[in-house]
């Protein structure tokens, strides 16, 4: 779950970069991030769009689904997620060198399998995020562009299991 949660603040909302100052546009964002890992694979597939307000203010939201498939295929699980950000852009101009942008997000996941609900038990997590990054362009010609850029994001993020009680097992904390 925490691997999901980097995955999708590492690439969301960078439709910002792309907007004129004082231009108005909205973006549609996708991605697919796919890796073999120790006992599995796993796959994310995020969706969403950002819309730009004068080329400085910037909303975002996205939906994320990842799948994690195990060597044993009953420890299978998918997580699902929702997360809301915003970047506030500070453009190039005659006495910045180079674009700016800070922001935050937040994100809420739930993790969905047969053995959670065959458990009682459920898997949820919240993350929050604050950062920014620079970025400039590096090459233009005709309608090529390309712009160098990094990020750097604090995330907080919290797992949240809740198990429920019944005649067949106890809980412990």
């Amino acid at each position: 779950i925490i691997f999901f949660t980097t995955i999708g603040l590492a690439y969301s909302q960078s439709i910002g970069m792309l907007a004129n100052p004082g231009e108005s546009i909205f973006g549609i964002e996708g991605q697919y991030y796919s890796e073999d890992v120790e006992g599995g694979s796993v796959s994310v597939t995020s969706l969403g769009g950002s819309y730009i307000l004068n080329g400085n203010l910037e909303f975002g939201v996205f939906y994320d689904m990842g799948e994690f498939k195990s060597d044993n295929s009953d420890l299978d699980y998918n997580v699902d997620g929702l997360t809301y950000g915003a970047y506030y852009h500070m453009k190039e101009n005659a006495t910045l060198p180079l674009s700016l942008k800070i922001g935050a997000f937040y994100r809420d996941a739930i993790a969905d399998a047969d053995w959670l609900d065959d458990a009682g038990a459920e898997i949820s997590t919240e993350a929050t995020s604050f950062g920014g990054g620079v970025y400039k362009n590096i090459y233009e010609k005709d309608l090529l562009t390309i712009k160098g850029f990094f990020n750097l994001h604090l995330v907080s993020s919290e797992i949240i299991t809740e198990i429920e009680e019944n005649d067949y097992y106890y809980a412990y904390y």
